[in-house]
């Protein structure tokens, strides 16, 4: 399967004023030998790393993803994240779609998972914010900081589809979305951290698999259903 950025390999960093100054956190889509120019730059300017690893399985070029955090004025992090990615092949303008639009019908999908997914092309996207509050150093974070279950979908044919995203979990519903996603043939392709120093301590599954989509909108509904999540 020909994978589209938008499903599973677009870089992102969402920003939030804290007083005077700034949080962001982010997602840095790399290649391997992208790694050892990125991690030195981030340090020497103050970036904190939060996790290196996977999302994927038997991906070609292979991919790393490395989350990371920081704290400070707004423009002068803009600079550095900039500088960040001068390092590697991630292009800093938005790209056409130049994909063939398969004719998806995502209406059985939308039947289960809501009406709220976000269409784009071949894509379906949803996010699935977690109940109660996350806190950080004694500060709420907010859902668009990487705190919701998210899931793509990527129209292969008419009727065909590949989905992949992640899992937001506490530890004693690990084991659990596991079961279920065994049950539905979706593949666990990662289990780890996201972020460092969160409370409850929260636990991220990535997932992927192919076939109707109306079958993998089930799977992982039940899947869902094992965690505590706004739906």
């Amino acid at each position: 399967v020909s994978v589209e950025a938008g499903l599973a390999y677009t870089s992102w960093i969402a920003y939030r004023p804290m007083g005077k100054n700034t949080q962001i956190m982010g997602d840095m889509v790399l290649l391997d030998n992208e790694i050892p120019k990125v991690i030195p730059y981030l340090k020497e300017n103050g970036i904190l790393i939060t996790a290196v690893h996977n999302h994927l399985l038997r991906e070609q070029p292979r991919l790393i993803y490395m989350h990371i955090a920081g704290n400070g004025d707004a423009l002068e992090l803009s600079k550095i994240m900039k500088g960040a990615y001068a390092l590697t092949a991630t292009p800093l303008t938005e790209t056409s779609n130049k994909n063939e639009n398969k004719g998806m019908d995502w209406a059985p999908v939308k039947k289960i998972l809501g009406e709220n997914g976000k269409e784009g092309g071949n894509l379906l996207k949803y996010g699935f914010p977690r109940k109660g509050a996350i806190t950080m150093n004694g500060n709420t974070m907010p859902s668009t900081f990487g705190i919701a279950t998210a899931i793509g979908f990527q129209a292969i044919n008419k009727n065909e589809a590949v989905i992949t995203g992640d899992f937001v979990m506490k530890a004693e519903e690990v084991n659990a979305v596991i079961t279920e996603l065994a049950k539905n043939n979706i593949e666990v392709a990662a289990l780890h951290n996201h972020m460092l120093f969160e409370k409850p301590r929260l636990f991220y599954m990535h997932f992927w698999a192919k076939g109707n989509p109306e079958e993998l909108a089930k799977g992982f509904k039940a899947a869902l259903d094992q965690t505590s999540s706004v739906q």
